[in-house]
């Protein structure tokens, strides 16, 4: 993470701004020696508990690491990539907003490869990926993910909003409440 990289410990953040950041997507190869963890915000490992209360992610852009080219890119302005999908980090009254990724496996807004989200009252707007993406450009629950979504706004134009991940058994889990999509 460019801004924060937490592993294994719970960050509790008021009213931050992450605004125009520029950083490398993480990339897999197919073993977790070379796995990396990239986006903006980052959580490895147990960083149950962690909160954001009215933050905002602004003009943010995660791009691929050209050094690590032929792997599989992941990763948004907030990745979860906890060590149980038990562990839960808390999103409220936050704004995700003209975010961009150059990955067409990544999220321009949150990622989330293990662990669970609690994402409420919040706000998606303007976030942009490249040509090509097929995920959501706002959210992505992967195999290991879970996300509780209740009471949000999704308005990115010209992409999928949410995608929930599904690979033979493995399935990412979604729960929603109260969305607009728009």
């Amino acid at each position: 993470g460019v801004a924060i990289y937490a592993t294994g410990a719970k960050v509790n953040a008021e009213k931050c701004d992450f605004i125009c950041n520029r950083g490398a997507l993480g990339s897999y190869s197919g073993s977790a020696s070379t796995q990396a963890e990239g986006g903006i915000v980052v959580f490895v490992g147990n960083c149950n508990g962690s909160t954001f209360t009215n933050c905002s992610w602004v003009a943010n852009q995660n791009l691929r690491d050209v050094q690590n080219n032929g792997n599989t890119y992941y990763g948004g302005v907030l990745t979860l990539h906890m060590s149980s999908r038990d562990y839960a980090v808390s999103v409220d009254k936050c704004t995700f907003a003209y975010n961009i990724t150059d990955s067409s496996n990544a999220a321009a807004g949150i990622d989330v490869r293990n662990g669970t989200l609690n994402l409420s009252n919040s706000i998606f707007a303007g976030n942009k990926a490249i040509e090509g993406n097929t995920l959501g450009v706002d959210l992505v629950v992967r195999t290991n993910g879970t996300a509780n979504v209740e009471y949000c706004l999704f308005s990115s134009k010209g992409n999928t909003n949410i995608t929930v991940e599904e690979i033979g058994e493995d399935k990412g889990i979604l729960s929603m409440k109260g969305i607009v999509e728009g």
